[in-house]
Order: structure tokens, then sequence, then C-alpha cells
């Protein structure tokens, strides 16, 4: 045998063993979809990463409820640290029935998402400013009355926004997706790159610095454009 045969022989011999203590074990859902109610200190803000659906409801009396299979509940894991509702996975799943967490809570101040977790809201969302990160290929849907919006937004993650604030400051990277024809606002501040596309409403002011391949287009009046523009991005007023 050649000594090169030999050595990739011996290689990937080696490298079987290593390949297999990789592998990641995975909990197999029983199929028995039950709800726990978690009870937890008091918070403001959400983080979660993984491949959760998420419910967001204002309400008077704060109350975080889990639907999962029974044998995938203990590995979901809630805690709060500050006045934020962390949200994560010990664990891997396999064929499970979906996560839902539906979270009802007085105040909601902001969102920090990953992974390809889903978030709706169940009510109108009143608040004061509302902060939003987005990573990866999440799903958000809001419906918000806020005085100051800001999102970060990157990766393939989808925004849609309906409702009204009174500025919105927008970051979005990647290939990151905003609808918000129903969201009225009345100054957008806004940084695109990529080959993101933003879809807004704005009523008084707009300043856009874009790049890459990025597309913003807008509808409404505003008195003030400002548009600094590279690469072959765009602006432009829709009806």
């Amino acid at each position: 045998m050649k000594r090169s045969s030999l050595f990739a022989l011996l290689s990937a011999v080696t490298l079987v063993p290593a390949w297999q203590g990789c592998q990641v074990k995975c909990v197999t859902g029983s199929g028995n979809a039950v709800t726990e109610t978690r009870a937890l200190e008091t918070f403001t803000k959400i983080e979660a990463s993984g491949t959760y659906k998420l419910v967001l409801k204002q309400d008077s009396v704060q109350q975080v409820t889990v639907t999962a299979d029974d044998n995938i509940q203990q590995y979901t894991r809630l805690h709060v640290t500050g006045n934020k509702l962390v949200v994560d996975t010990d664990g891997n799943f396999c064929d499970t029935s979906p996560v839902v967490i539906t979270i009802s809570a007085k105040v909601f101040e902001g969102l920090e998402i990953s992974g390809a977790v889903e978030v709706s809201g169940e009510s109108v969302i009143r608040t004061t400013d509302f902060n939003m990160k987005l990573s990866g290929a999440n799903k958000v849907r809001l419906n918000l009355d806020a005085s100051e919006v800001k999102t970060s937004s990157t990766g393939s993650s989808t925004l849609k926004l309906t409702g009204q604030a009174g500025s919105h400051q927008l970051d979005v990277m990647g290939a990151a997706d905003v609808n918000a024809t129903d969201f009225v606002v009345g100054n957008y501040d806004i940084k695109s790159a990529g080959a993101s596309k933003c879809r807004i409403n704005v009523l008084s002011k707009l300043d856009v610095n874009s790049a890459g391949a990025s597309v913003i287009e807008y509808k409404g009046n505003p008195a003030t454009v400002n548009n600094h523009d590279s690469g072959t991005s765009s602006l432009k007023k829709i009806q």
C-alpha cells in the first residue's frame, strides 16, 4: 500500500470516533402537548433564542404560560435577570409540537430575538419607548402605539409593524425585511445596508443613509427628506 493511501486510511479511522463524539443527541417530543404556568419576577423586556413562538399580550396582570410536549417542558428555560425575561433551551428537540410561550405583562419595553423565534402580538402594545434587536431568521409581527421605537435588524429577519409612533430609528442589514406601511411614524431615521428592504409610512421627516443593494420605499408626504446613498441602494416614494 502506498504511503499516501495508508495515511488517508489512518486519518479516516481516527476521525470516525471524533465525528461520532460530536453527534448531539436530541429529545424527541412525546406528542402530548400540555400548558404550564411559570411563576416569574416582574419584567419589562424579553430576550429569546431558539425556535420558540412567543405571543405577547399587554395586560394588567403578568402571566407566562408555556405550551409544549410534556417531556419538553423541562428543557424550556425561563428566568428573569434585572428587568429582562430570558428564554432559552437546555437541549436539542426533534419532532416536537411547537413550543408556544404566551407572555402577558403590564409594560413591554423591548425585545432581543435571535435564531428562528416567531413573535406575534395578541393585542396593541402601548408604551413610551420600545427597542428591538433582531438577528437570525426570526419573524416578528407587532401592533405598537409608542412615542419612540428603535430597531436593529440583521440576517434574514422579517418584521411587520402596524400602529403608530412619534419616531422610529431603524438600522437594517443583510437580507432583513421590514414591512411597516401600516405603521404611521412622525420622524424616521433609517440606516440600511446589504440586500435589506424597508417599506415604511412617514409623516414629517425622513433621514436615510443607505448602502449596498438596499431598497427603501415610503408612503406619506414628509416635509423633509434627506437621502444619502451609495452602491445600488434606492429610495422610492410609493402610494
